[in-house]
């Protein structure tokens, strides 16, 4: 995972990271489970990006996230 986001391939990494979250949730759902995290996996991505000197911006007032490459 470090290697792809120093090779830049941070968005190709949030796209599998929140296609995992999804996959996650529905599974979570049918079998009436309640997850604390919906976005584990997302939230992770951006951890790291965010350990590794990259900048992550979020807006408490609108959802979702900007990445600065």
């Amino acid at each position: 995972m470090r290697k792809a986001i120093m090779n830049g391939d941070i968005v190709d990494l949030l796209k599998l990271a929140r296609e995992m979250d999804e996959c996650c949730n529905l599974a979570a759902e049918l079998v009436g489970y309640s997850l604390e995290c919906l976005n584990f996996w997302t939230a992770r991505v951006l951890n790291i990006y965010g350990s590794m000197g990259g900048k992550v911006d979020c807006d408490p007032n609108r959802p979702g996230f900007t990445i600065f490459l």
